[in-house]
C-alpha cells in the first residue's frame, strides 16, 4: 500500500445494528449498519467490508439460509472508496433494511451472520456490544435467548475475514416487545507486549520486544487489558516513550490529558493522532520531533502550549474543529484565524509553526 494510505482514523469506527423483536411467531427485525459521522473528518482510516446472511431453523445446529427473499442476503458494503484499487476515503456505510423475519412454531431460532474483512494495512479489533432499547442488559428480555460468537473479533489481521454470529431463540409463547442494539467499535489493535506498565497503571517504558519488532505503527493504550485507565509516566530528563522507533503513533481514546515532554526528541515520529477528549497539548510534548510532518487534532482540543511543536517539520495539521483559534506571540500579540484558514491542513501547519515558540488557544 502506498505511503499516502497509511493515515487512519484516531476516532473509533462505530457501526450500529439495531432490530426490533415483536411477538412470537411474527417478529419484525430491522437491521441498520452505519459508520459514525466523525469518521468523515479523517481522509483515510480503518477499512472494512461487511456482508452477511440471515438464517432460521429449529435449533442453532439446524439452520437454513433465508434465500427466498433478497432482503435476508446482506450484500457486501464498505466504508471506503476502492476505485483506485486501494482503499481510501472513509465515508458512511449504506444501511441494510431486513424488515420482517417470521418465527414459526417449528423454527424458533434466527441467526444473523455478519462477515467482517479487514482491508486496512494494520491489525484492528472489533468490539460488539448488544443492549436493549433502554440500554439494559440482554437478560432483561426474559422470553428471548440471545447468544453471540465474538471470540474471533478481538484481533483481525490485515486481509483477514472473521464472522460474527447473533443467535436469537424464542423460549416460550409470550409476547416479546423489545429492541436490540448492536454496536461494533473498530479500532487499531494494541500490542501490550510493547509496553512496560507498572502497578499504578502507568506506562513507564517500551520493551525490548518493541525495539526488536520496530513496528511502523504504535498504538498507545488508554486502558489496561483488564479495563483500568492508563497514564503515561514522565520524569525530569526522560520520558516513557524516549525509545520510540515507530513513524506513526495513535493514542487510544480515553485520555483527557497528556504529559509534557511525552515525545520529546522522538525523531522517528512522522504522524501522530491525538484522541478525542484531550483538551491541551502541553509544553514540549513534540519538541525536537524533527521528522514530524502530520498531526491530527481532536475537536476537544482548546489549547496548544509553548514549544509543543517547536523544531518539528509540520506540513499538515488536521483540526477536527477549526473554529475560534487564535495564535499568541510576544512580538505580534494575538492573531485571530478564520475556520477557513485553519481548515486547510497545509495552511494550519504554517500557522502552528508560526506560534510554535509561544502558544495557541481556542475561544
Amino acid at each position: 500500500m502506498k505511503r499516502t494510505k497509511l493515515l487512519a482514523s484516531l476516532m473509533m469506527c462505530v457501526m450500529c445494528l439495531s432490530f426490533l423483536v415483536v411477538g412470537v411467531w411474527a417478529t419484525v427485525v430491522s437491521v441498520n449498519f452505519n459508520l459514525n459521522a466523525g469518521l468523515k473528518y479523517y481522509p483515510e482510516g480503518i477499512y472494512v467490508e461487511l456482508s452477511g446472511q440471515v438464517y432460521r431453523g429449529s435449533s442453532a445446529d439446524n439452520l437454513t439460509a433465508l434465500t427466498y427473499d433478497p432482503r435476508f442476503t446482506l450484500e457486501p458494503i464498505t466504508n471506503y472508496d476502492n476505485s483506485t484499487g486501494e482503499p481510501s476515503g472513509n465515508f458512511p456505510m449504506k444501511s441494510w433494511e431486513i424488515g420482517s423475519i417470521p418465527f414459526i412454531p417449528t423454527e424458533k431460532v434466527v441467526k444473523i451472520e455478519v462477515s467482517i474483512t479487514n482491508n486496512s494495512e494494520y491489525t484492528i479489533t472489533a468490539t460488539p456490544l448488544v443492549t436493549t432499547d433502554n440500554e439494559q442488559e440482554l437478560s432483561a428480555i426474559t422470553n428471548l435467548s440471545v447468544t453471540e460468537n465474538t471470540s474471533e473479533l478481538l484481533s483481525i489481521n490485515s486481509g483477514q475475514t472473521v464472522t460474527y454470529n447473533l443467535i436469537m431463540e424464542v423460549i416460550d409463547n409470550l409476547e416479546i416487545n423489545n429492541s436490540l442494539n448492536i454496536n461494533f467499535d473498530f479500532e487499531w489493535g494494541v500490542n501490550y507486549s510493547y509496553f512496560t506498565i507498572n502497578s499504578s497503571n502507568q506506562i513507564t517504558g517500551l520493551t525490548q520486544a518493541y525495539i526488536d519488532d520496530a513496528p511502523e505503527l504504535l498504538v498507545i493504550p488508554a486502558y489496561s487489558q483488564t479495563g483500568e485507565a492508563i497514564t503515561i509516566s514522565t520524569s525530569t530528563g526522560s520520558t516513557a516513550l524516549s525509545s520510540l522507533v515507530s513513524s506513526i503513533v495513535v493514542i487510544q481514546e480515553g485520555y483527557t490529558s497528556l504529559p509534557s515532554n511525552a515525545f520529546f526528541n522522538c525523531t522517528s515520529l512522522e504522524k501522530v493522532y491525538i484522541p478525542e477528549g484531550v483538551t491541551t497539548l502541553p509544553t514540549d510534548i513534540f519538541r525536537g520531533c524533527t521528522n514530524l510532518e502530520t498531526a491530527y487534532l481532536p475537536a476537544s482540543l482548546t489549547g496548544i502550549k509553548t514549544f509543543a511543536f517547536l523544531n518539528t517539520s509540520l506540513k499538515q495539521v488536521y483540526f477536527a474543529d477549526p473554529n475560534g483559534w487564535r495564535g499568541h506571540s510576544s512580538s505580534t500579540g494575538t492573531t485571530y484565524y478564520t475556520a477557513e484558514e485553519i481548515s486547510d491542513p497545509e495552511n494550519a501547519a504554517t500557522i502552528v509553526l508560526k506560534h510554535a515558540a509561544y502558544s495557541m488557544s481556542k475561544s
